[in-house]
């Protein structure tokens, strides 16, 4: 949008339309024209701008390269996943490999920090 112009309508002044309508029906038409056309040019640029942003308001992750964060918060939440019929576990006659905590361990090993979390030393 840097690059883009911004055209404005021209002013016309309360002199130039009295000497339009002193110099005849021909000269008010003319001038009415222009008009027109020219309002009608900014008409037409201007939603195109319209349309530019309106397209990329609705871009969001899944249809741009833009990041998930951008989404914002108006962004839709995925649909929750249908929760299954089944039982959890495993099938029926399978033994499970759970390792069970001993009272007497075979070996103890102690983790020291090497730094302090605090003074990072």
């Amino acid at each position: 949008m840097g690059g883009e112009s911004k055209r404005r309508l021209p002013r016309i002044e309360r002199a130039q339309i009295l000497n339009a309508y002193r110099a005849g029906p021909e000269a008010v038409i003319s001038l009415f024209e222009y008009l027109q056309d020219t309002l009608l040019a900014v008409i037409e640029e201007h939603e195109g701008r319209i349309q530019k942003l309106e397209q990329r308001g609705k871009q969001d992750s899944h249809n741009s390269s833009k990041p998930p964060s951008s989404d914002g918060p108006a962004r839709r939440p995925y649909v929750k996943r249908q929760k299954s019929k089944r039982k959890p576990g495993g099938l029926p006659g399978h033994e499970g490999t759970t390792l069970q905590r001993v009272a007497t361990p075979d070996q103890v090993v102690v983790h020291r920090a090497k730094r302090c979390r605090c003074w990072h030393s």
